[in-house]
């Protein structure tokens, strides 16, 4: 680490104004000045201050307080990052403009998640990780060279709380609005001389439903998550550390509905006749609609009913080993083993609307192995690092859709009562899509820092990547059962040299000539060499300024949609990174921290879901790549200790996104030059706030009350920039109220999030006949209570 005087680290910059619990001996602006917090975003412990890198770091108690329960939460806390909501519910993660807009459970995000530098490559699997953590730490800009799974967007790395020798525990519990309530249990100490262990459990409940039916007196929204960590650190020698982490998670509560805001008929004549109905005109955050299934009549001999209700069912495995051999002073070797086991199996209504327009059933299971083997060497003036990575994965993405009051299938249904007026008219209701994909990822890397002086350093790194990728998939019945063959040989009988029996593909050949003669198969090959050089000045004893060159990849990936002709299901390639960036750290003051950070991004490839022409459906969705866009950008955090009780934070970031070659298609099948075109959810301004107010009432107990708010500028949620996908400003705000004695003994809190009741929503999608939104929370609140034991 480097010399700089105590106190004036980037500690001051972090959230520690929120901490739970600070002693009256010890003011607010004192511990918010003192406890310097040290990252590990470069693998090993030291000040965030001394790193040449744009980081935001909060403390666990912070993350507490301001009650993030996953890591969809901390896109309210970092600018720059934004969330989205996908139609099959997995998260779309964006950092500084680069984000993936794909909704399958077998698409890997440019912001990768960490926990214990263990990587959760798909979006969908960081959910229930945020209970019982130390800090977290988010990395902007490419991270190809020290993390295992290379990204283009940054990375969000948890460090959860580790076992200790000295016995402690905590319980907490807490209620609020919508009978809503929840647990959260700790216990640490020794079990042994040499074994130590840490168990933490979290659930969360609510027994009544967030949102309101717009036709009729039904609910939806109840919560039901549980999870939890087991870890075990062992001391097997005297230089030799084994840590052992057993997580688990499940998450049965209901799938969130949309809201209809207008009509997109792909066939217009066919639709439901009272569609146009179902657009709420004045929506609230609790207005929304969803089918009922089972009550559609439906005849015919072929059709699979839709399950009864809209919820999840979703369960995630974990097992880490870390192994920490400390050679001698200078040298050490450290190995980390993962596995992890994901099922899913997730019903949603994809239209917004009382009537089967579409919904599906999103379900599949990832099975994630890793190893990491590296070494790590400092000296005085010289430190590296250096290792190997290997990591395979395998998937399977499996969708089932219900659409019998879809505008289009009633279209071809039409057609095929023609030719059969007993089956043709219950043909086309449901039908299904796969992908089963096997990848493998093998990395070598390096890095190194050098000393030159002492006011500058060096910083240099390099990982070779090679990446394959199997595919196997397309678009069948749903489990053999028919019904869309009913259809598909009836509508295309003169394409079919015989008719496609059930379970067969449905999907037709690139050049629509018949069906594929079963499941497409196809392998993606690809290399790449990231890396990353940074040059940083200790311009003075409080002020450092960096400038940086990165380069970083983003793997390719294959698709799971409905896939009527085989190229829709070709593999978008690697997307490339060119990050430039310079910036400064400074304590301007004893009680003043600045940091600001500027950056260029040359995108080469972007990776994104858009529309293809579609002979039968006029257009569908695949993979595709933006050849050139660029993002530019400017961000600002200052931290003000203005008295010794008072604090506050600002954080802000400037961005401004825009493609430059690509030439696409809308949904109505016109080409479109999108060059000049925005990126999906990425708003031009972030702006982040926070107060933080301690007063001791007695001699041994104190208030504390902690206010934030967080800005979001307009944005798109699609590349076209049209009205009915515009994403309106919008401002929220928190609050935390707490009561603590200096014993620390216990915390009772009272707490309101989206303090104003502001109606936002963060994501807006189609699917056929309806654009809709994905509303925010309305008001909530909650009284938690939270007791240690020593």
């Amino acid at each position: 680490m480097r010399n700089l005087q105590p106190g004036k680290s980037l500690s001051a910059a972090l959230l520690l104004a929120t901490s739970a619990t600070i002693p009256t001996s010890q003011t607010l602006a004192e511990s918010f000045l003192i406890d310097e917090v040290i990252v590990t975003a470069q693998k090993r412990a030291e000040s965030v201050n001394d790193i040449s890198m744009a980081i935001s770091a909060f403390q666990g108690d912070d993350l507490e307080k301001l009650g993030l329960t996953d890591t969809r939460d901390m896109a309210g806390l970092v600018p720059g990052l934004t969330l989205a909501k996908s139609r099959s519910g997995t998260p779309i993660y964006t950092l500084r403009g680069v984000g993936f807009n794909s909704e399958n459970l077998s698409s890997t995000s440019p912001v990768g998640v960490y926990i214990d530098e263990v990587s959760y490559p798909y979006p969908y699997m960081s959910q229930g990780l945020t209970f019982d953590v130390e800090r977290v730490e988010v990395l902007k800009g490419p991270q190809g060279t020290l993390y295992g799974r290379n990204t283009t967007g940054g990375l969000i790395n948890y460090i959860a709380n580790k076992p200790t020798e000295h016995f402690d525990a905590s319980i907490k519990a807490e209620y609020g609005k919508y009978d809503s309530y929840g647990i959260e249990a700790v216990i640490n100490g020794a079990l042994t001389d040499t074994l130590n262990a840490r168990l933490a459990i979290k659930t969360h409940q609510s027994e009544e439903g967030w949102q309101k039916s717009a036709s009729r007196g039904d609910e939806l929204g109840e919560k039901d998550r549980t999870g939890l960590r087991l870890a075990l650190d062992w001391e097997v020698h005297e230089n030799v550390n084994a840590l052992f982490t057993l997580g688990w998670w499940e998450d049965k509560s209901d799938t969130q509905a949309p809201q209809v805001i207008a009509l997109a008929l792909d066939v217009p004549g066919f639709e439901h006749p009272d569609l146009a109905n179902q657009v709420l005109t004045n929506p609230d955050n609790e207005d929304a609609d969803w089918d009922t299934p089972g009550t559609i009549p439906w005849g015919g001999s072929t059709f699979t009913e839709a399950p009864e209700g809209f919820v999840m069912d979703a369960e995630m495995f974990s097992v880490a080993t870390r192994v920490d051999w400390q050679i001698n002073d200078e040298l050490n070797v450290t190995s980390i083993t993962s596995y992890a086991d994901l099922k899913r199996n997730d019903f949603a209504d994809r239209d917004g609307s009382q009537y089967e327009t579409v919904a599906f059933l999103d379900s599949g299971t990832i099975e994630s192995f890793s190893q990491e083997l590296r070494i790590t060497a400092e000296t005085d003036q010289f430190r590296y690092i250096a290792g190997v990575f290997y990591s395979q994965d395998d998937l399977l993405d499996e969708s089932r859709a219900w659409a019998g009051q879809n505008s289009i299938l009633s279209f071809l249904r039409a057609g095929a009562s023609m030719a059969d007026p007993v089956e043709g008219p219950w043909s086309f209701r449901n039908w299904a899509n796969f992908a089963d994909i096997e990848t493998q990822s093998h990395a070598v890397f390096g890095q190194a820092e050098w000393d030159l002086n002492d006011h500058l350093r060096l910083t240099a790194g390099l990982r070779y990547t090679k990446d394959t990728a199997d595919f196997e998939g397309c678009s069948t019945d749903t489990d053999g059962d028919g019904n869309i063959m009913a259809a598909w040989n009836l509508v295309f009988q003169p394409l079919l040299a015989e008719p496609i029996e059930p379970g067969e593909c449905v999907t037709f050949k690139t050049d629509f000539s018949g069906p594929v003669d079963g499941p497409i198969n196809n392998t993606l090959n690809e290399n790449n060499l990231s890396g990353r050089l940074a040059l940083d000045w200790q311009i003075s004893e409080n002020t450092m300024v960096y400038a940086s060159f990165s380069r970083g990849f983003k793997s390719g990936n294959f698709p799971q949609l409905s896939g009527n002709r085989a190229n829709q299901y070709d593999p978008v390639t690697q997307e490339e990174l060119k990050a430039y960036e310079v910036g400064v750290k400074s304590a301007l003051a004893d009680n003043v921290q600045l940091n600001v950070s500027a950056y260029y991004y040359d995108y080469k490839d972007k990776q994104v879901f858009a529309d293809v022409l579609d002979p039968v459906f006029v257009t569908l969705e695949r993979l595709v790549n933006v050849p050139e866009s660029e993002v530019k950008g400017i961000e600002l955090d200052l931290t003000w200790g203005i008295t010794d009780n008072l604090v506050t934070k600002l954080s802000a970031a400037y961005m401004d996104t825009e493609i430059e070659e690509f030439n696409g298609f809308d949904k109505a099948g016109n080409a479109i030059d999108f060059s000049g075109s925005e990126f999906e959810y990425s708003p031009d301004f972030q702006i982040n706030g926070l107060v933080s107010y301690h007063q001791p009432l007695s001699a041994n107990l104190s208030a504390q009350l902690t206010v934030n708010a967080t800005y979001t500028s307009e944005q798109q949620g699609d590349l076209l920039g049209t009205d009915n996908f515009s994403i309106d400003a919008y401002t929220l705000l928190g609050a935390n109220l707490s009561l603590m004695p200096d014993s620390e003994d216990w915390e009772l809190s009272v707490w309101s999030r989206n303090l104003t009741g502001k109606y936002y929503w963060t994501s807006v999608q189609t699917q056929r006949d309806t654009v809709y939104r994905y509303a925010g929370m309305p008001r909530t609140w909650g009284l938690s209570f939270k007791y240690r034991f020593h």
